[in-house]
C-alpha cells in the first residue's frame, strides 16, 4: 500500500505589495555644509596669504622680511608721475627721495629734499609745473638731489610733478596740421614735419613798443633789420616786418637744404616731435 504524504495547501494572495518599514536611519545632510566650510578656508587662505607669508618671514626669517617690508613701503608711497596741488604741504616720494615744503620767490622753486632711503640711482627726472588747467608749464631737470632749488620761466604755478623720462620714454605730442609751436616771451619756433620728421623750421620774434622798454625794443629791432639785410643763403630765409609801434622778424630754414644749426634750436632734418617737445620744454619753451 503506497505511503500518503501530506500536501499543505497554498493559499495565494492576489491582493498589491505594500512596502514594510523595518527600522530608520538617522542621516543629516552635512554635505553643502562641509562644501561650504572647505571653500571658506581655501578663500582666507589665498586672502590672507601675504599677510601669512609676512608673518612666516618676520618669524624664521627677518632679514628678508625687512627687505621686503621696505621695498612695499616706496612701492606704496612712490609718487611718481602724480600731480599735485603745490602748496607748503605738497609731498612728493619719487624712488625712495621725499620732497617737500614747496615755495615760489623771485622766479626760484624752492624745496627740502631726503634722499636717505633713495635705494637706486636718481637720474633723469624732471620737476614738471603746470597752471590752473593743469596744461605744462615747463619741464626743468633734477640735476642732483643735493640742490634744493631750480629756476622757473613762469611763476603761475598751480600743480606739480616729479617724472622720469629718457630718449626712450618721451610723451608723445599731438600736432596741429603737422606743425608744433613753441613759445617763450617774445620768441617762438615753429616746426613743420613730414612723414613725422622735421622739415622746417621758422623762427619768430615778435614785440611791440611799450613805455617800459623803449631801450630792449630799439636794440632787438637794429639787430634784426641788420639780419634780415644779409644775403639768404639756400635753404635759408629772411624777412622783416615793421612799423612805428612794432616789428616781426622771421628767420626760415628748410631742413632738407640747410643745416638746423641756423637756428640756436633748429634741429637736424627728420627728428621727432616728441624730442623736440620734450627738449624745448626742459628749455622754458611752451609747446603745442
Amino acid at each position: 500500500m503506497a505511503k500518503k504524504e501530506n500536501v499543505n495547501n497554498v493559499v495565494i494572495n492576489t491582493e498589491e505589495l505594500k512596502p514594510t518599514t523595518i527600522g530608520y536611519l538617522n542621516n543629516k545632510q552635512k554635505g553643502p555644509f562641509l562644501l561650504l566650510i572647505v571653500f571658506g578656508v581655501l578663500f582666507a587662505t589665498i586672502f590672507f596669504m601675504s599677510q601669512l607669508t609676512n608673518i612666516f618671514n618676520m618669524i624664521f626669517n627677518p632679514e628678508l622680511y625687512t627687505e621686503m617690508k621696505d621695498a612695499q613701503r616706496s612701492s606704496e608711497l612712490d609718487s611718481t608721475g602724480v600731480i599735485e596741488e603745490l602748496n607748503s604741504g605738497t609731498t612728493l616720494n619719487v624712488a625712495g627721495v621725499k620732497f617737500n615744503s614747496f615755495s615760489i620767490k623771485d622766479g626760484q622753486l624752492n624745496f627740502n629734499v631726503n634722499a636717505t632711503n633713495s635705494s637706486r640711482d636718481f637720474s633723469n627726472y624732471y620737476i614738471e609745473t603746470y597752471d590752473r588747467g593743469k596744461a605744462l608749464l615747463e619741464r626743468v631737470l633734477i640735476a642732483s638731489t643735493s640742490i634744493s632749488s631750480v629756476k622757473l620761466y613762469y611763476t603761475n604755478v598751480k600743480f606739480i610733478s616729479i617724472n622720469h623720462y629718457d630718449a626712450n620714454s618721451y610723451p608723445s605730442i599731438n600736432l596741429t596740421n603737422s606743425t608744433l609751436t613753441c613759445t617763450k616771451d617774445d620768441d617762438t619756433y615753429q616746426y613743420e614735419f613730414i612723414s613725422g620728421g622735421a622739415s622746417k623750421v621758422a623762427y619768430i620774434v615778435s614785440m611791440k613798443l611799450t613805455d617800459s622798454n623803449i631801450d630792449a625794443y630799439n636794440t632787438a629791432l637794429n639787430k634784426y633789420m641788420e639780419e634780415s639785410g644779409k644775403t639768404s643763403s639756400n635753404g635759408v630765409t629772411q624777412k622783416l616786418q615793421s612799423d612805428e609801434q612794432e616789428f616781426t622778424y622771421t628767420k626760415e630754414v628748410d631742413l632738407r637744404i640747410a643745416s638746423g644749426s641756423q637756428l640756436s634750436y633748429g634741429y637736424p632734418y627728420n627728428s621727432k616731435p616728441e624730442q623736440i617737445a620734450f627738449e624745448m620744454s626742459t628749455k622754458g619753451f611752451r609747446c603745442k
